[in-house]
């Protein structure tokens, strides 16, 4: 008992110390103020003591260091050797009963259990991030190389496969820019995949690549829009439903013309006096005249539009883009923009009109893209669809354009 009195003011508990101070004790306290702890709370309140020591001792780097390398031996004796004066005084007699070394022995353990667990831990985070550092570096890599992915196609018969038809790529925007230049034009056709212009385009409607090995006729293809009004080599087919308010047309020399409204808008007999002889339907136009479209002529269709309130919500976000643009020499060229896959994010509207206004082209149009992009040269991909890769199955598509280039002698 004189040990235990010898260090009570260590010891010393305030019940009260957490209520508010009294100028004169009164019996509703629950203690009488300042008292000593009992002897059952004495080796609880060492134990106290002594696990926020060893717990502040064993965030020191020596013993860190002695920790990972699993020298508990060591990491005892440093412990022992830097307890303060203080709490060593009040464990004298559990030193010499060896009460302490299996108290400081149960403590060390559980916080080399804790510092094992942490470095696992930073070990998987290390090879976590080693292995997204190594797959974004093959990604920048494969973009920033800026080249076709064509199938396999030796160098040699590069010529023979892509002649007279330039193809180029851009990294612009996070996404890779396909650009097919169409120079030496023959002929251009819009044409429905299922081989009959007088028929509904969406039976039997097959894809691109399929087409073009069956119609070599053509040495360009590329998919154009979705359903509306389609003139087809001066064939006319109004099949499918009309409420598309948007449609790029050519007249017999080639020449691009928008038309942009509903039924009291314009009408078929208005792209028949323009001379139009091939006509689609698409998203819109980006580029009239070498300047940056008016798209609210499409927004404040959307009222009375299904598909001109969808296009209004898709104004800000980012897709695979496939458009087709013409120059003032009346050249056409086909760009396809990336998006959905590699870390290529596409384009929203801001940006194409942004990007082709700076191209200087006369004439943008905005075709179906997404998982419908579809470009074939002389039967081989420019590129491969950007949504279905994980089918190896190309969308089916219900029209297309075909450019006929002129021989070259």
């Amino acid at each position: 008992m004189d040990k235990y009195n010898k260090y009570h003011e260590s010891l010393v508990i305030d019940c009260c110390k957490d209520q508010p101070k009294k100028k004169e004790k009164t019996s509703d306290c629950c203690c009488p103020g300042m008292h000593l702890p009992s002897q059952d709370n004495e080796i609880e309140i060492l134990v106290r003591r002594l696990t926020k020591e060893v717990k502040d001792l064993m965030k020191s780097t020596e013993a860190r260091l002695l920790c990972q390398n699993k020298k508990i031996d060591e990491t005892m004796v440093y412990i022992k050797n830097n307890l303060s004066n203080a709490l060593r005084e009040l464990l004298n007699s559990m030193l010499e009963s060896g009460q302490l070394e299996d108290l400081i022995t149960g403590i060390v353990a559980n916080e080399i259990e804790i510092l094992q667990h942490d470095v696992e831990v930073l070990k998987a985070d290390n090879t976590q991030n080693k292995a997204n550092i190594s797959s974004n570096t093959a990604d920048i890599t494969r973009l920033k190389a800026n080249k076709l992915e064509f199938q396999e196609i030796e160098e040699q018969d590069v010529n023979s496969k892509f002649l007279n038809v330039d193809i180029t790529t851009e990294y612009v925007n996070d996404s890779i820019v396909y650009i097919t230049a169409i120079k030496n034009l023959d002929k251009l056709s819009c044409l429905p995949t299922n081989g009959d212009p007088t028929e509904d385009i969406n039976d039997n409607k097959t894809n691109v690549i399929d087409y073009a090995k069956s119609h070599p006729e053509y040495d360009v293809y590329m998919n154009t829009g979705m359903n509306g009004i389609n003139i087809f080599d001066g064939v006319v087919n109004q099949t499918t439903r009309l409420d598309c308010p948007c449609y790029c047309g050519f007249t017999a020399d080639n020449t691009m013309k928008f038309y942009v409204g509903l039924a009291d808008d314009f009408t078929l007999a208005d792209m028949i006096d323009d001379g139009i002889v091939n006509c689609f339907s698409g998203f819109c136009p980006i580029i009239e005249n070498h300047e940056v479209y008016d798209l609210s002529n499409i927004t404040d269709l959307a009222d009375t539009s299904e598909i001109a309130e969808a296009f209004e919500e898709s104004l800000p976000v980012k897709h695979p883009r496939q458009l087709i643009g013409q120059d003032d020499d009346n050249n056409f060229y086909i760009f396809s923009i990336m998006g959905r896959f590699n870390n290529c994010t596409g384009f929203n509207y801001e940006e194409m009109q942004s990007y082709f206004l700076a191209k200087g082209l006369k004439n943008v149009f905005s075709c179906d893209g997404g998982g419908s992009m579809q470009t074939i040269v002389n039967s081989n991909y420019v590129f491969y669809p950007s949504q279905e890769l994980d089918t190896n199955a190309d969308r089916l598509i219900p029209t297309i354009i075909g450019f006929k280039l002129k021989e070259i002698k």
